[in-house]
């Protein structure tokens, strides 16, 4: 019986150890945010653990829609449209989604992906 209870023990503590962590990046103010949607230039601060070479990777497939520049000491990414239309800004979520961003923050809200293209991009 004290096997079944460590190995129990054993896997909870594993469970919570490697549970996943939400990458969120920081999205401009909301004004900004209003004023992004005309002119079709947007900014991000990504965490520290996603490294350049991903979020540069990430951007190479989506090179017809935006432009991508990052700032590594800053960790800012500037996408710039292509095109500005409701169509292309939702491409900006399959980017942030590939670069393993879950939410969007937008002053003190967290918002999903979905939630901030439905507020901020539509």
């Amino acid at each position: 019986m004290k096997i079944f209870y460590t190995i129990l023990l054993i896997c909870a503590i594993g469970t919570t150890t490697y549970a996943q962590d939400v990458k969120l990046a920081k999205a401009q103010s909301a004004t900004e945010l209003l004023q992004a949607k005309n002119t079709g230039k947007y900014s991000f601060v990504f965490p520290t653990d996603i490294t350049s070479s991903e979020i540069i990777n990430a951007a190479d497939y989506y090179k017809s829609f935006f432009t991508v520049q990052f700032t590594e000491t800053t960790r800012t990414v500037k996408v710039t449209m292509t095109e500005n239309t409701p169509e292309n800004r939702r491409v900006i979520l399959r980017f942030l989604a590939s670069s393993r961003i879950q939410k969007v923050q937008v002053g003190d809200n967290q918002l999903l992906l979905h939630e901030f293209y439905d507020q901020y991009f539509n």
